[in-house]
């Protein structure tokens, strides 16, 4: 396993977010993974920031907050440290 940052955008799902009432969202943020290669650090941060935004709740309001975040994020940038 090799250690990777993965710089995540969230931006295009802000404005669904603040419609649900949720407006402490950051825009872009960094996540540290362990992964095999890229595309499985890739694959694993947006499994992470769905388990990130429903780990901290366990309301329904949460869960469709993660289900619009995982479909709108996007992969910046993928970093092997």
């Amino acid at each position: 396993m090799k250690k990777y940052k993965v710089k995540v955008d969230i931006t295009t799902a802000l404005p669904d977010l603040k419609k649900m009432g949720i407006k402490e969202a950051r825009k872009m943020f960094w996540i540290g993974i362990e992964a095999v290669d890229p595309d499985d650090a890739c694959a694993e941060a947006y499994s992470r920031v769905y388990h990130m935004i429903t780990g901290k709740k366990s309301d329904t309001k949460f869960k469709e907050a993660a289900e619009i975040v995982r479909a709108k994020m996007r992969v910046l940038k993928i970093k092997q440290v």
